[in-house]
């Protein structure tokens, strides 16, 4: 039952974005810049979103993501969160990322720091024993929490419109670490 919900509340929250997402494209601009402040930050007349399909990172594989700033300012904290899913039936796997990040840079030119969590759900793996993730193998579901980190580019115009993010995650489960490069492409708004 608790897989089902957190399944349903992505899914949920991801329609949400993307609904956002194409709403905001019917409008003539979809950011204004109301100032810049003393601080040399641009403040916005909302905080920025963008959605975008990240390859690699702390989706695992293919994830469709939603990000957000907590201000009205292009830079600064935000979150992000996702659902991703396996390119595979033996196994399959749907990958839940939620993390905080945080934009430093001017100009649609940013690096992107953050950290969070990804629920990892692997199923279907009869008969498929190469899977070894902190120490089980081979079991017909199995389900993992990872603690991920990210480091990368990011270009995402002031204005709203074309994004891209390009970087490497370390991933922590079970006393290990890997590194997982990432690239992404979407849109802001």
């Amino acid at each position: 039952m608790k897989k089902s919900t957190s399944i349903i509340l992505c899914l949920a929250l991801t329609g949400a974005a993307a609904f956002s997402f194409f709403g905001a494209y019917s409008q003539d601009d979809t950011i204004h810049l109301r100032k810049q402040s003393l601080s040399d930050h641009l403040v916005t007349d909302r905080p920025p979103h963008a959605l975008f399909m990240e390859l690699g990172g702390t989706g695992l594989a293919l994830s469709m993501n939603y990000d957000t700033r907590f201000s009205k300012r292009v830079d600064g904290l935000g979150i992000r969160m996702g659902l991703g899913f396996s390119f595979t039936k033996d196994p399959a796997f749907i990958t839940v990322p939620v993390a905080l990040n945080y934009l430093v840079g001017r100009n649609g030119n940013y690096f992107e720091v953050g950290a969070g969590l990804t629920y990892l759900d692997i199923t279907n793996t009869k008969g498929f024993n190469d899977i070894s993730i902190g120490g089980s193998s081979g079991l017909l579901n199995d389900q993992y929490l990872f603690v991920t980190t990210c480091f990368g580019y990011r270009r995402q115009p002031i204005h709203g419109g074309f994004n891209f993010r390009g970087g490497v995650t370390p991933v922590f489960v079970s006393g290990e670490m890997g590194i997982l490069p990432y690239i992404s492409l979407g849109f802001n708004f």
